[in-house]
């Protein structure tokens, strides 16, 4: 998937549709989310310490250490069979705050514990009036699954997909 990502780190939609089979109808009429890896390899982080920090902003509780920590275990899965469910969600703290966007790759397997989610984060200043206009990427990092998706039951869910 590494090849699909443009220089500022977002998602190059229309270079996957062209080099995979599926045309946009077969996307549009059943999203695709969730990919298998044969030979499974570590994810490139990208400004790990600022999405530590925008998920601190968010009021999630995530230190530099849970980083190290997320890397350090899925290393030990490199080369073998890996499922990857993607989803994303906007959200933000209060009324008036930024909004986030949380882009997830979670790794997992049915017979081992792996708990480790890959996030691509932007910022928008002001998403209701600028959307785009506002959009910050920030960075990817790895951090704990089960500790990500706690933190974001405190938050406002905008939009998710």
């Amino acid at each position: 998937m590494e090849k699909y990502v443009n220089k500022d780190g977002s998602f190059n939609h229309g270079k996957w549709l062209r080099e995979t089979e599926l045309n946009e109808n077969d996307i549009l009429n059943e999203l695709i989310t969730e990919l298998t890896a044969q030979n499974f390899q570590m994810p490139k982080q990208d400004k790990a310490n600022k999405v530590i920090m925008a998920l601190q902003a968010s009021r999630m509780r995530f230190s530099m250490q849970d980083n190290k920590n997320a890397v350090r275990h899925l290393q030990d899965f490199e080369g073998g069979k890996m499922f990857i469910h993607i989803q994303y969600h906007y959200v933000q703290t209060k009324a008036g705050e930024p909004v986030y966007f949380y882009h997830q790759s979670q790794y997992w397997l049915k017979d081992q514990e792996v708990n480790v989610t890959q996030l691509y984060v932007e910022k928008y200043e002001d998403y209701e009036n600028s959307g785009e206009k506002t959009k910050q990427v920030i960075g990817r990092a790895l951090v704990a699954t089960d500790k990500f998706l706690e933190g974001l039951k405190r938050l406002t869910v905008l939009k998710k997909g």
